[in-house]
């Protein structure tokens, strides 16, 4: 019987030759064996990722975020997914808290429950609300060559 770590050692073999539907089946075995397994729910999420399967890479990423809130690659990997599932909302709240770790800050893992995470990691919007348009962010125009020479003053 293979064990975890065996098993998570086949999952990086698998996904380093390119076998992610192997590399998927190995993550999963591991972590079956080991709910707490971290390294494990990270790589399955991002097996995931890379096949396409946005939905079951986030899930991965936030069973990987719960087991270990304070893991900066854990976020940002969690932001990806959600970037790529357009979820942008739940990217930036996923990105934000790997900001925080990269700081030196800690943060708490909660999960959003309605609708898009706005302001701060973890705030909710309220039942009902919804979500702002985006704001219009204006672009800098570098000011214009003047055609004649600059003076002596």
């Amino acid at each position: 019987m293979s064990t975890r770590d065996d098993l998570f050692d086949d999952g990086n073999m698998a996904l380093a030759i390119g076998e992610l539907e192997e590399a998927v089946r190995c993550y999963s075995e591991s972590v079956a064996l080991d709910p707490g397994f971290y390294d494990g729910w990270h790589a399955l999420g991002m097996a995931q990722m890379k096949l396409g399967r946005y939905p079951e890479a986030i899930e991965a990423g936030l069973k990987a975020c719960e087991i270990n809130p304070n893991d900066q690659m854990g976020w940002t990997s969690l932001s990806l997914a959600y970037v790529r599932d357009g979820k942008i909302a739940q990217a930036e709240s996923a990105g934000t808290k790997a900001k925080i770790i990269s700081w030196g800050g800690k943060v708490k893992f909660e999960v959003p429950k309605d609708g898009p995470v706005i302001g701060r990691p973890g705030m909710q919007m309220p039942p009902g609300a919804t979500a702002p348009a985006p704001a219009s962010v204006p672009v800098p125009v570098p000011p214009a060559e003047s055609a004649a020479p600059p003076s002596d003053t």
